[in-house]
C-alpha cells in the first residue's frame, strides 16, 4: 500500500498480533518523493494503559516485506507501558527506497516512550533496519518505564551498506531517563552530533 498525505498518522495500532509489511508510508508510490503523514508514519499505542498492543511486527526479513517509513513528521512511535513485545525488522526509516538517499522524517526515525521489551532490528542482515537521514534522532528511548528494549544489528546514520554517511541531524541513538535497554551490534556512524547519547 501507499499510505501517505494523511492529516494525522499513516497507521495506528491499538491491538496485538498484526503485521505491517511492504508499504510506502509517507512517500509517493516510487518511494522517492515525500508525501508526508503530518503526525506519525506508524503509531503503536496502548490507549493510556487500557489496551495490550503486543507482538506486532513492522516489516520482515525479505525485501518484499520492507516498509519505507520516510517523509513523515515522525517515523515510528511506541507509546505506553502495554506496548510490548513488538518488532521492527528490515525497514528503511528516513531514506528513499534505495536505502541510499535521505528522505527525512522531520523529527525522529523511531521513538519508544514508556514502552518495555520491544526489538528494533535483529541478529541477521535480513532483520536490520536502515535508520538514517532523519532530522533529529535515529532511535530515541525515553521515559522511566521504557526498559528492556533491544536495538540490534541496524545501520543508523549510514546508507544500507554501512559505508556512506546518511546521518541524522542530531544523534544516532538517544536514551533519556530509561533503564536496562540494550544497544548491540549496530553500525552507528555519520550522525551530526553523537553516535549514542545516554543521559
Amino acid at each position: 500500500n501507499v499510505i501517505s498525505g494523511n492529516e494525522l498518522g499513516g497507521i495506528q495500532i491499538t491491538a496485538s498480533g498484526n503485521l505491517v509489511r511492504g508499504n510506502r508510508i509517507g512517500t509517493d508510490p516510487s518511494g522517492t518523493q515525500r508525501i508526508a503523514n503530518l503526525a506519525r508514519g506508524v503509531l503503536l499505542w496502548d490507549r493510556e494503559g487500557t489496551v495490550d498492543t503486543a507482538n506486532n511486527t513492522i516489516g520482515g526479513v525479505t525485501p518484499e516485506m520492507r516498509n519505507i517509513v520516510s517523509g513523515n513528521f515522525l517515523g515510528i512511535e511506541f507509546d505506553g507501558v502495554r506496548v510490548t513485545g513488538n518488532a521492527v525488522l528490515g525497514n528503511y526509516i528516513g531514506t528513499d527506497f534505495t536505502g541510499i538517499i535521505a528522505l527525512s522524517n522531520t523529527q525522529d526515525g523511531i521513538e519508544i516512550e514508556d514502552s518495555p521489551g520491544n526489538t528494533i532490528g535483529g541478529p541477521t542482515v535480513e532483520s536490520r533496519n536502515v535508520i538514517s537521514g532523519n532530522r533529529e534522532v535515529g532511535v530515541q528511548i525515553f521515559g522511566g518505564l521504557a526498559s528492556g528494549n533491544l536495538v540490534q544489528g541496524n545501520v543508523i546514520g549510514t546508507d544500507f551498506s554501512g559505508r556512506f554517511a546518511v546521518g541524522q541531524s542530531l544523534t544516532g541513538v538517544e536514551i533519556d531517563d530509561a533503564r536496562v535497554n540494550q544497544i548491540e551490534d549496530n553500525v552507528i556512524s555519520g550522525n551530526s552530533l553523537y553516535g549514542v547519547f545516554i543521559f
